[in-house]
């Protein structure tokens, strides 16, 4: 996951970022959902942008439910580590601007979750990701 994020971000040439994936249990992602988003049901990421920390660096936090990701991976019939790699890519597409709040945004933001994963799988070597 390092380096999927490391690669994310030289691909959109973003300045340097330290960015922290958490793995937290169903209850604690639903109590995160509802005290920043307002919504008490389970979610499968919420990105935190927290801003630039001296040296313009940027620090984010990434939480991921597994439990959540686990019952997507079934549904949409793919692996956990698939969908795994497909919530990282959704965070740092936040992170990078993107928004998805509207259904036309998300379905731009899902096409260009999909095209990143296509690479992941294509690729010939790390390090040659683009956007």
């Amino acid at each position: 996951m390092t380096q999927l994020l490391q690669e994310l971000w030289q691909a959109h040439g973003a300045p340097a970022a330290e960015v922290e994936v958490h793995f937290i249990d169903e209850p604690a992602m639903c109590a995160l959902h509802e005290q920043f988003l307002q919504d008490p049901s389970p979610t499968d990421i919420i990105t935190f942008d927290l801003g630039m920390m001296p040296g313009q660096r940027r620090l984010a936090s990434l939480c991921i439910c597994p439990a959540v990701a686990q019952r997507h991976a079934r549904r949409f019939k793919t692996t956990l580590s698939r969908e795994l790699d497909r919530l990282i890519i959704h965070g740092v597409l936040h992170l990078l601007g993107h928004e998805d709040h509207e259904p036309a945004l998300r379905r731009r933001m899902r096409i260009r979750e999909n095209k990143i994963l296509a690479q992941l799988v294509h690729r010939p070597k790390p390090g040659k990701l683009s956007t």
